[in-house]
């Protein structure tokens, strides 16, 4: 894949490096600032995890691009409210992207990957096992602590977390629950995500 567009037909190039500055730009302008964990880092911070996972996999040069573009997108929604979201992302997916050449298949598959990330999770492709793993790679890695506590702090200005014991809770819950689709993540962030879990249950106690 080129870093400017990929050929889709002879009259048909994706443009996604265009798309890829548009979308940023608008996360720059349009997010809150209290958007302390589901900020233009998070979108970045995914693109890079479903790369990263992908590269384990022989995957074509249109699945990874499709894969990038719904990380690009998956969260979009937030500009608007944290309720129900990923609806709102495959809206705006849906608008924006025939404008860069993506055609109604190429938007189908990506807005499966968006609504794959919605909790709890129920990825059905590959693809989509790959995003939803991206979306929660934190979970298994050494900068859990800053990346929890960005989320913390969002939540906590929501009004959605009281304090920080309930966060506490919460967070040993959702480690208990949660499961990693992919065999990399399994590999190389569930390890990780499972000794962070007992670790919070020595806190807790």
């Amino acid at each position: 894949m080129t870093e400017c567009c990929i050929t889709m037909t002879a009259n048909q190039e994706i443009q996604f490096e265009a798309m890829r500055k548009y979308m940023l730009e608008r996360y720059a302008a349009e997010l809150s600032d209290k958007l302390y964990y589901h900020g233009v880092h998070h979108v970045l911070d995914v693109e890079a995890s479903v790369m990263r996972i992908a590269a384990s996999l022989s995957l074509t040069d249109r699945e990874l691009l499709l894969l990038r573009t719904a990380a690009i997108f998956h969260d979009y929604g937030f500009i608007e409210s944290p309720h129900q979201h990923e609806e709102r992302s495959c809206s705006v997916a849906g608008t924006l992207l025939p404008d860069y050449g993506y055609s109604p298949s190429d938007i189908a598959t990506i807005c499966g990957m968006i609504m794959a990330t919605e909790l709890p999770q129920q990825p059905q492709s590959m693809l989509e096992m790959i995003i939803a793993d991206a979306d929660l790679d934190y979970l298994g890695r050494d900068d859990y602590p800053e990346i929890a506590d960005s989320l913390y702090r969002e939540l906590h200005h929501q009004g959605r977390v009281s304090d920080r014991r309930e966060w506490l809770h919460m967070q040993i819950d959702f480690l208990q629950r949660h499961v990693y689709h992919t065999t990399w993540s399994q590999q190389h962030r569930a390890p990780t995500k499972e000794a962070r879990r007992l670790l919070l249950l020595q806190e807790l106690d």
